[in-house]
Formats: structure tokens, sequence, C-alpha cells
């Protein structure tokens, strides 16, 4: 039998600090140290947590103890003082990167929910920690774990559908607000927040250099919110692809998300919802026919488990490999937060700190 992994959770103002109390909890070889309140006080914690689809989970630190058996401290020093040996950064968004520098410099492994940044001087920062470190760093970047895309991605390339030419994504997800996701000093915003998901499978899928970058959005719904709540984007790649994601973030009512579709050189696929089976299905398309895939599984779940064996087993280059991929991802998402409100393309990459 391994030697469980020591896991602390740092923040409890995040729906991510619930999802993965539950996650590690199941996961084998894991011992989840405690989670850190930050001096966050109830009513701050419980408004943060207040979102509709975690109405099952608990918005107090004594219930979240009672859940998930999990101890909850004050500081992050307190989990390192129990013998953390990775920490998952469960903050406000403002806060991630900080917190991770901090873990690294103790040579402590840090893995990052999305938005695991939000500006590229908060990159720079995480790299020049992981320098003389140690330790490893993963960001999240969730639907590269998800096994219709996965599926999808291997159905690409010489052996398969051909190169990608065009990508359509789109998720639905409204505006969350709250203590902090309100305040655009603390909060990334919907660009990051929802993107996360749709653009980075986008650039996955692609597996090209994104150049350039435009955008429009509109406030229809929310009104005094610096932000959108309908938004389209289009990304241009090197070789010529092109990747455009929708964004419906006004919607108070069920409506499919995380759909997308995709024509390459010598077929096409979808991932869409499938009524009949309620969940979503791979759908392939060839001079063949059509065939239609369905991949079970716990996208969140089988993330943390890669995390915890790139942690155990010290696979830097891994994670490395994974941080590039994902400031790819957030350069697409900061020259969409620039060219939606002006109407300007944006080139990439981006210079300076932006």
């Amino acid at each position: 039998m391994a030697k469980p992994l020591r896991v602390g959770i740092i923040g409890l103002v995040s729906a991510y600090a619930l999802h993965y109390a539950e996650d590690l909890t199941h996961l084998p070889d894991v011992e989840v140290v405690g989670t850190a309140h930050l001096g966050r006080d109830a009513g701050y914690i419980r408004d943060s947590l207040a979102l509709p689809w975690l109405k099952q989970y608990p918005k107090t630190i004594a219930e979240y103890t009672r859940r998930f058996g999990v101890p909850v401290v004050e500081s992050a020093e307190e989990l390192y003082a129990r013998g953390a040996e990775a920490v998952v950064v469960c903050t406000e968004d403002y806060l991630r990167s900080r917190y991770a520098v901090q873990a690294l410099e103790r040579e402590v492994h840090a893995f990052l929910p999305k938005p695991f940044a939000s500006t590229l001087a908060e990159v720079e920062a995480l790299r020049g920690a992981l320098a003389t470190s140690r330790a490893t760093l993963v960001p999240s970047l969730p639907l590269r774990y998800h096994g219709l895309y996965t599926a999808a991605k291997q159905e690409l390339g010489d052996a398969g559908l051909g190169e990608p030419l065009a990508i359509r994504g789109q998720i639905s997800h409204h505006l969350s607000f709250g203590p902090w996701k309100s305040d655009p000093t603390m909060a990334a915003g919907p660009e990051f927040e929802s993107g996360f998901y749709t653009v980075d499978a986008l650039c996955y899928l692609m597996g090209d250099e994104p150049v350039r970058v435009s955008a429009a959005g509109r406030n229809h719904l929310h009104r005094g919110v610096p932000t959108f709540d309908v938004a389209k984007l289009l990304v241009e790649f090197a070789g010529g692809g092109l990747a455009s994601a929708d964004f419906y973030c006004g919607n108070h009512f069920p409506f499919p998300s995380h759909e997308l579709e995709l024509i390459a050189r010598d077929g096409g696929l979808r991932i869409e919802r499938d009524y009949a089976q309620d969940g979503p299905v791979l759908r392939v398309f060839t001079q063949d026919g059509l065939r239609t895939e369905a991949r079970p599984g716990d996208f969140r779940r089988a993330e943390l488990a890669n995390w915890l064996a790139i942690c155990r087993e010290g696979r830097r280059a891994e994670a490395d490999a994974l941080l590039a991929e994902g400031t790819r991802t957030l350069g697409v998402l900061i020259a969409f937060q620039q060219a939606w409100p002006t109407g300007r393309e944006v080139a990439l990459p981006l210079q300076g700190g932006a």
C-alpha cells in the first residue's frame, strides 16, 4: 500500500474548495490534512458559496467538517505544519498565484483551479518560483480530461479526420455574483471563469499556435455590471485554422453547455447533449457514415488523479508542459478581454505583463 500523499486546501470561498474536498477524500492514497479559511468570516464564506449548482453542499465550517471529515484551520501555515506535501488553492482569483508561489518556495506541490492566473505577470511570478523549487505546479485545464474531448483529439490527425480547419465551442453559464465574484479587483471575470473550459478546448483540439483574436460582447440583462452576458470570440491560428466560441452568460434557464463542433479535412465531429440518453455524446461524421460514442466519467476527478500522480512521481516535464499550454490559453483569454469592449483585433503573443 502506497504512503498517502498529504494534501491541503487553501481557501474556502470557491466552489472548488467543496468539489476538491469531496474528490480528494474519495481518491486512493490521499490524506487531506485540512482546509484553511484564511480568516474569512462566516457570512463571507456562506455568500461566496451561495451558487445555484452548490445547493447540496455545506456553507458553514461546521457543516464542511461534518460532510467531508476535513478539519478547518485558519492559515496556510497551519496546513504546512500538519505536513502538507501538496496544496490546491481555492482562494479568490487574485490570490491564487500568490499562494502557489508561497507553496513552491516551501517545496510543496501546487494545483491551481481555473482561472490559474489572469495576467502574464502572475505567470512570470509562478515561473520564477518554479525555477528554484523542486516542487511542481499544475494549472487546471478541465476539458482535456473529459472522455469525449480526449476521444475527439484521438480522431484527428493523418490517421483519422485530418487536421482541423474550423471549430466552434459554446458555453452557457450565467454570471456569478457574491462578496468577491462581483469585485473586478478580486475576480478575473467571465472571460476566464467560463473561458478556461471552452477556449482551452479549442486550443487543445486545434493543436496550433493562436496568432489573432477578435471579439464582440453585449450586456443586455445585467445593468450596471461592467461585463457581457453574450459574447462571440474568434481565434485565428498560425496554420490557417479558425476557432470561435459563443458565450451565453445571461441565461437563467436550462440550456446546453460545453457543446462543440469541428470540421477537419476528411470529416467532422460534434460533442453535444443526447436528450434520449440524458448525457453528452461524441458524433463523428465521415464518408463512411456517422458514429456515436458516449464516454461517462468524472473529468474533474480524473484531472485531480493525474495531478496527484505528477506529484508522487515527480513528473516535472509534464507539469511544465501543462503550464505552457495553460499560458497559451491564458494569452487568448487576455486578448479576448481586451478585444470585446473595443472591437479591435489583438495580435498574439501578447507583449509585456498584460
